[in-house]
């Protein structure tokens, strides 16, 4: 089977929905698929073509561009998977990819609410045209969670051309990983808390630097992540609360740092305005580490409060609570012992990419019997 993903943004862009393809691709890879990412060309400095961990990217220079792509390798893939919601550009390669007669697969990820009036205005628009067009298009809607779902249906969706299949992680791969460093000593922090993801506006890192000013002053706060513009903003506000001495601005870790940093911090915490699934929550409690984080998106479906997990609520003191509580109430790491025991049954990609494979397979039956019949009519 030979898959297509499409996703206006990607590698080396390494944003929430590329790690979801990335990851989703490696298990299809195993699982004997082949997969290319179409996407679009940023810089000019990136090649027009690679091969990233086995899996061929495709940029185009120009939507147009990655149109002609489509028409002309109508042969080479048996069905596309395009990626995210409110992206113009995929949704039109959607729609030529739904002319040119590809079965089609849409993952929406999540509809972020608006930030202000015009902002509610423009989706609106978006929602009721090309948003609706496109999802009409796809013969199967992706949802990671019920709210996903839900958010979909009142957009146009129909459900019984919808499934959930969760965002996953490489579950075994992660808990197998045995880091040679010990990010303590690296980075020279003692007590940490964690918070993994790009630093912009809509993961509320605000909420982390203010709770900070409240928490003992032997907890430090790492933040490891590219900055989207954030960075000396919170450092100007750490430096006012008095602060700055306690937090270690990382910035981009590889693979090996980053389990280091999951395992040896007190908690991930992770304040988001709005959310998906976020892998990074997946990856703390997988490695059977404690969590907060908003009761927002998928949050809602991976946390049950003092069992899995712990909410933080708008108030930045909460993060002295919810500590005091683990301190409490976790002695013997209960909550990392429930946590890594759910993601490992609902959120791994050893199980959920069967079940994507077999809504491909169901799909591309579909067309080949679709071309068979076209053949006979003809």
């Amino acid at each position: 089977m030979r898959i297509l993903f499409i996703e206006e943004v990607f590698y080396p862009a390494m944003g929430g929905v590329c790690i979801h393809i990335l990851n989703l691709a490696k298990e299809l890879i195993r699982e004997g698929v082949t997969c290319s990412v179409l996407t679009l060309r940023t810089d000019n400095a990136l090649k027009e073509r690679e091969v990233h961990t086995g899996i061929e990217v495709i940029r185009a220079s120009s939507l147009v561009a990655a149109g002609l792509f489509l028409a002309n390798n109508r042969n080479r893939f048996d069905l596309v998977h395009a990626h995210t919601s409110r992206r113009p550009k995929t949704a039109v390669c959607m729609l030529v990819a739904k002319l040119l007669g590809f079965p089609l697969v849409f993952t929406p990820h999540a509809y972020y609410p608006a930030r202000s009036r015009a902002n509610a205005v423009s989706k609106f628009l978006y929602d009721v045209s090309l948003g609706r067009w496109s999802i009409h298009a796809a013969d199967y809607v992706v949802n990671l969670t019920e709210v996903d779902l839900e958010h979909g249906l009142v957009r146009g969706q129909v459900r019984e051309r919808s499934v959930i299949i969760p965002n996953s992680i490489d579950y075994q791969r992660l808990v197998d990983t045995r880091p040679t460093v010990d990010f303590k000593s690296k980075y020279g922090v003692r007590s940490y808390v964690l918070y993994v993801g790009r630093v912009t506006p809509v993961k509320n890192v605000e909420w982390l630097v203010r709770a900070m000013s409240f928490v003992n002053p032997e907890t430090s706060l790492v933040v490891i992540g590219p900055d989207d513009g954030e960075v000396e903003r919170l450092k100007r506000l750490a430096k006012g609360l008095g602060v700055s001495s306690r937090i270690q601005w990382v910035g981009r870790v590889d693979f090996e740092d980053l389990v280091a940093a999951y395992l040896g911090c007190e908690i991930l915490v992770l304040p988001s305005r709005h959310e998906g699934l976020p892998t990074v929550v997946l990856e703390a409690m997988a490695l059977g580490r404690p969590v907060a984080a908003s009761a927002k998106g998928g949050n809602r479906c991976l946390i049950t409060e003092g069992e899995t997990g712990y909410f933080c609520d708008e108030t930045p003191e909460t993060l002295s609570e919810i500590l005091g509580a683990l301190a409490r109430e976790n002695q013997d790491n209960r909550l990392g012992h429930n946590a890594s025991r759910l993601v490992r049954e609902r959120y791994s990609w050893d199980v959920n990419a069967k079940r994507l494979i077999s809504l491909y397979a169901n799909l591309c039956q579909g067309d080949a019997s679709r071309r068979d019949r076209v053949k006979l009519s003809v």
